[in-house]
C-alpha cells in the first residue's frame, strides 16, 4: 500500500483536492498496489504578503518544510508517507515573481533537511533526506 499525502493552504483545497486527484489517478497502481490519499492537512499560507529576494524565509515557509519532513519521517500515527505534495498557491502580492518563491523554499527545505539520517519506522529502514526530491 502506498500513502500520499497532501500539506495544502487554501480551504478548498483541504476539503477536496485529494478527492479530486483520487478520481483522476486512482485508487491503485499500475501493478495493482492500493494507493491511499490521505485527508489533506493545512497550514498557513507562505506567499500571503510580498517576498523579497534579500530576506530569510518565512516563518510559514519553514512550517512547510517542516510538515513536509514530519509526513516523510514520522507520518500519521507512526506510518509515513510515500508520497508528499506541498501546495502553496501563489497570492497576488507575489504574483510576479514565482523565482523569489521557488529560492525561498529551496532555502528552507534545504535547511530543514539537511544532515536528516535514516531512522527505523514499523521495522523498516527509512531513509529521508538523501532521497528526498523536490520539485518546483
Amino acid at each position: 500500500m502506498s500513502t500520499i499525502k497532501l500539506i495544502v493552504t487554501g480551504d478548498l483545497e483541504e476539503l477536496a483536492l485529494h478527492e479530486s486527484l483520487r478520481r483522476v489517478f486512482g485508487n491503485s497502481r499500475h501493478e495493482g498496489e492500493a494507493v491511499v490519499w490521505d485527508p489533506p492537512r493545512k497550514l498557513h499560507c507562505a506567499t500571503s504578503r510580498r517576498l523579497l529576494p534579500s530576506e530569510k524565509p518565512s516563518r510559514s515557509m519553514r512550517d512547510l518544510a517542516k510538515a513536509m519532513l514530519n509526513e516523510v519521517g514520522i507520518g500519521k500515527q507512526g506510518i509515513p508517507a510515500d508520497l508528499v505534495i506541498v501546495i502553496d498557491d501563489v497570492e497576488l502580492d507575489n504574483a510576479d515573481q514565482e523565482v523569489v518563491i521557488v529560492k525561498h523554499s529551496r532555502q528552507r527545505s534545504s535547511r530543514t533537511f539537511r544532515g536528516i539520517r535514516c531512522r527505523r519506522a514499523s521495522g523498516t529502514s527509512r531513509c529521508y533526506g538523501s532521497d528526498v526530491r523536490f520539485t518546483y
